[in-house]
């Protein structure tokens, strides 16, 4: 076993994390990802995570990125806005419980552009597979998403007009 290799891998991925990024295992690991995952305890490396997103295998340190960012990243690499808006928004109603915020996915770390975002977001509208997902608007005109199967409109509305202007009126 090359520790001296492993050590560097490890100190790729830890800067890859401090800047927000993870690093796919198949470009970094020429052994594959079997050997990787293989790897006796002895040689694992505590803080390197490994996560899948479709059939790619991504790697991050869990000292410098949370694993739901993590996860987000990934579902972010798979390239399918409508995908990566749903599954964040879902997530979002039935674990927070809270709206989206629409700005969310043009920022870190989904970087979709306000075109890709509004085109996506159309195209959910009239989706069978996305019945769920439902737009809300805070009186200073920001957009929210949820999940009507985990927030109801009222539910969903009020908490956007918390988030978006009521916080920020409260000391």
């Amino acid at each position: 076993m090359d520790f001296g290799k492993l050590e560097a891998l490890a100190e790729k991925v830890r800067g890859a994390s401090r800047a927000g990024v993870l690093v796919r295992l198949d470009e970094v690991w020429p052994g594959g990802e079997h050997e990787f995952v293989t790897l006796p305890a002895e040689a694992r490396i505590p803080d390197i995570v490994e996560i899948r997103e479709g059939e790619k295998t991504y790697l991050y340190s869990d000292r410098h990125m949370t694993r739901a960012y993590a996860e987000a990243a990934a579902l972010s690499a798979s390239g399918d806005p409508q995908r990566i808006i749903a599954a964040t928004v879902r997530s979002d109603s039935a674990g927070y419980p809270r709206p989206t915020p629409v700005a969310t996915f043009r920022g870190q770390p989904y970087y979709l552009s306000k075109e890709e975002v509004t085109a996506a977001v159309g195209r959910m509208r009239v989706s069978p597979q996305y019945a769920d997902i439902n737009q809300v608007c805070a009186s200073d005109g920001a957009e929210f998403l949820f999940s009507s199967d985990h927030l109801s409109r009222e539910q969903a509305a009020s908490m956007a007009e918390w988030i978006a202007v009521g916080r920020h009126d409260n000391p």
